[in-house]
């Protein structure tokens, strides 16, 4: 990820929308409060502060998506290096990451972190502890929601291709069904 984004994460030419948020004015925080990002302003006091500094940026949102890709491969029981290697390049390389990074840069670091809480909340979904099923996977739902709201789709998706892997290993229909509800409920 950071060989193939080290453009972005390494020069001060700033370009596009980051022109209109070199800094995170009150302006800034309020419209993303408006848009239900209502966690960013947190988020920014706590990890890097009101100034869009790429190579910060960078670290911190290449560190949220290794994680990212960890709890993936973990989630989709995946064993094979040369797939675990695709996997990895797949997400830390796509034509949306790579379009994020190229102009919106200085939300990088914390749709990273939506990212990771929409997995997140997956990986709590299958867990068999009940308690961690209706407290902290909807908490990660709700913070990825807070931050950028259309990773909620990454969160769908691992869970109805999850439950189709259930299906394909011979798990009942009822058992899947009903883990389907509980996510479906969160």
């Amino acid at each position: 990820g950071f060989i193939a984004h080290a453009y972005g994460f390494l020069h001060n030419n700033l370009s596009h929308d980051v022109l209109n948020a070199f800094t995170a004015l009150p302006g800034e925080e309020g419209w993303k409060i408006e848009l239900g990002r209502f966690f960013v302003p947190i988020y920014r006091m706590f990890f890097r502060g009101p100034l869009s500094l790429p190579w910060l940026i960078g670290i911190i949102g290449m560190f949220w998506l290794s994680l990212s890709v960890y709890l993936t491969v973990r989630l989709l029981k995946v064993e094979n290096k040369i797939l675990i290697i695709l996997i990895a390049g797949l997400m830390v390389t796509n034509i949306t990451l790579t379009s994020q990074i190229a102009t919106y840069l200085y939300e990088f670091d914390f749709n990273a972190l939506a990212l990771l809480a929409s997995i997140g909340a997956v990986t709590f979904w299958r867990t068999r502890n009940r308690w961690k099923q209706f407290l902290l996977a909807p908490l990660c739902l709700l913070l990825s929601l807070s931050i950028y709201q259309a990773y909620i789709t990454v969160t769908v998706t691992l869970m109805i291709w999850l439950s189709l892997m259930d299906l394909l290993d011979q798990k009942k229909i009822r058992s899947v069904l009903i883990e389907g509800v509980i996510g479906i409920f969160f």
